[in-house]
């Protein structure tokens, strides 16, 4: 596997941060609505395995990312994104809200969803009631690895019947497809009340287009089944042949793909569209005969263009370590050279000359020198280091694409993609003021990575011209130091001291340190999975000679 270290450049966010949930009480919040009320533009919230309410992103720029086993019960809507903001949807499952998994509504910026299952759900009161899988209106959205399942159709009480809906369903909008599977919900049953039936419901569509453009890459989109067309008893019952109550004919299966009043092209590239099957229409209980069945949807109801072109796919997979090692698995044609494309914003163009989409906002910035040439196998995995946070960053976002250029120079887009970076280290206890008159303040940099080695700490707000050295422990605990000192201890023993790297403020009350942690005091060893503490102790007169510390940084060491 070859490994290449990434060197593009990345603006941040000023006031980005990393916010936690998990509905244990570990976590900043328990549930994801709280969360999102108190994001600002630019931060990433980090949700762990749970179940959790849905939720609404509205004009923000944020990533809200879950984990295998991230459950939101509810849908998830996005309204509002104005032009250069981007909501960022990862690896969540939707199910249960009875309505919509996900509504996208006026996105003028991106929504890029990505390794997620949407779910219509029913609802039987007051009225039946099904919905679409997901629902985008004059939005631009990016759907990768993602799984769209519409309702199959529902009855309530009073005979009241909705459904079934499509898997995915876009109204006036800009649509991309890689790597997803739409499914169109089940008619199951017939129209009308029992004692008045009628034909079985047909199959939804697995993408239903009004007035929308459609981009699909290796998916599939799959019509629904026919509901079962009603039959009647020769005798008594709810639905009589003698007077004159059914049988009635099977639903029809629904297409793969259909539109009513599609105004951008559609494209499709190594794409599945299947009908869904047709039902049996009912058997008539005096004759023995039947109702007609319903017939097969149309695999693609929609005009289209279909690309021959060569599949190829790059499916990138954070690693390790925040997000600063990312794992691209690239498939091409032999002798592919795959470049990366990246930006620290998105935007959706197509790009027909290219066969794709760019999520970069153009003009993207392009490596050097390829990332992989594609082998005989067709088949390549690449690791790729990107560059680690700066101090106080807490996270970066970035928007990569590869770029395939084959024998004779032509260029093919690849899957698109966005990562989020995570620093991981956070700060804790709080520091008391010096004779500076502020708190000294430590914040960290680089990436906790051993292998890396590139942890930086600095510290700011001390007092002018004064020593002082770092300390570190596996031990996190709180409590004064014993006078004269100002300062509280933010480690518990044993703590280990960096006093053969005794550091001075300067005039400007600050100071920067990198420990190796290859060659730490009293030959300490960190190893992945441990989280350490870091502090700054240092002298001070205030007004009388005593020392003081900073706050602590907590770092979650990785490989």
């Amino acid at each position: 596997m070859k490994k290449l270290l990434f060197l593009a450049v990345f603006a941040a966010h000023a006031s980005a941060d990393v916010l936690t949930v998990d509905d244990s009480g570990t976590a900043q919040f328990t549930d994801i609505p709280a969360a999102i009320a108190a994001a600002q533009d630019g931060d990433v919230v980090l949700v762990e395995p749970g179940a959790y309410s849905g939720f609404s992103v509205t004009d923000l720029d944020i990533s809200v990312v879950g984990t295998p086993g991230t459950m939101v019960n509810g849908t998830i809507v996005v309204h509002g994104i104005p032009v250069a903001k981007t909501v960022m949807i990862r690896t969540m499952t939707v199910s249960q809200g009875g309505r919509e998994g996900i509504v996208a509504q006026d996105v003028d910026g991106v929504l890029h969803v990505h390794n997620c299952v949407l779910r219509g759900g029913i609802e039987v009161s007051p009225i039946a009631s099904a919905s679409p899988g997901a629902n985008c209106t004059n939005s631009n959205v990016f759907f990768t690895y993602t799984v769209f399942e519409g309702a199959n159709n529902v009855e309530d009480f009073n005979d009241n019947f909705d459904g079934p809906e499509p898997g995915l369903v876009a109204r006036f909008s800009r649509v991309y497809l890689h790597n997803c599977a739409a499914r169109g919900g089940d008619g199951i049953l017939w129209r009308g009340p029992r004692d008045a039936p009628g034909p079985g419901f047909d199959g939804a569509a697995g993408v239903h287009l009004f007035g929308s453009e459609l981009f699909a890459v290796s998916s599939s989109a799959r019509g629904g089944r026919g509901g079962y067309g009603a039959s009647c008893s020769c005798g008594a019952g709810p639905c009589s042949c003698n007077a004159g109550c059914g049988p009635t004919r099977g639903g029809h299966g629904g297409p793969g793909i259909t539109g009513d009043g599609v105004t951008g092209d559609v494209v499709l590239l190594d794409v599945l569209a299947v009908g869904g099957s047709g039902s049996p229409g009912g058997m008539n209980g005096c004759t023995g005969g039947s109702a007609p069945d319903g017939t097969m949807g149309q695999p693609l109801a929609v005009p289209a263009t279909v690309l021959s072109d060569p599949v190829r796919t790059s499916r990138f997979r954070v690693h390790d370590c925040g997000g600063l090692r990312v794992r691209v698995d690239i498939v091409g044609v032999p002798g592919d050279q795959v470049y990366l494309a990246s930006r620290d914003s998105a935007a959706y163009a197509r790009d027909l000359a290219l066969a794709g989409v760019w999520l970069p906002a153009l003009p993207a910035t392009l490596s050097p020198a390829p990332i992989a040439t594609v082998p005989a196998s067709g088949v390549a995995a690449v690791l790729l280091d990107l560059p680690p946070l700066g101090v106080g960053e807490a996270n970066r976002r970035s928007f990569l694409q590869a770029v395939f250029v084959d024998g004779q120079g032509a260029r093919v887009l690849g899957t698109p993609a966005t990562i989020e970076v995570v620093s991981g280290m956070q700060p804790t206890c709080s520091a008391t003021a010096n004779s500076s008159g502020a708190a000294a303040v430590l914040e960290g940099g680089g990436t906790p990575s051993i292998v890396f080695n590139d942890v930086r700490l600095e510290v700011t707000s001390l007092p002018a011209d004064r020593p002082g050295y770092f300390l570190m422990s596996l031990d996190a605990t709180t409590g004064p130091l014993p006078p004269p000192s100002q300062g509280v201890l933010c480690l518990g023993a044993p703590v280990v001291r960096f006093a053969g790297s005794v550091l001075d403020s300067g005039p400007s009350g600050q100071v920067a340190f990198q420990p190796d942690l290859s060659q730490l005091p009293g030959g300490t060893t960190v190893q992945a999975g441990e989280t350490w503490s870091f502090q700054y102790w240092f002298r001070d007169a205030n007004p009388g000679v005593t020392s003081n510390t900073s706050n602590a940084l907590r770092v979650p060491f990785c490989f």
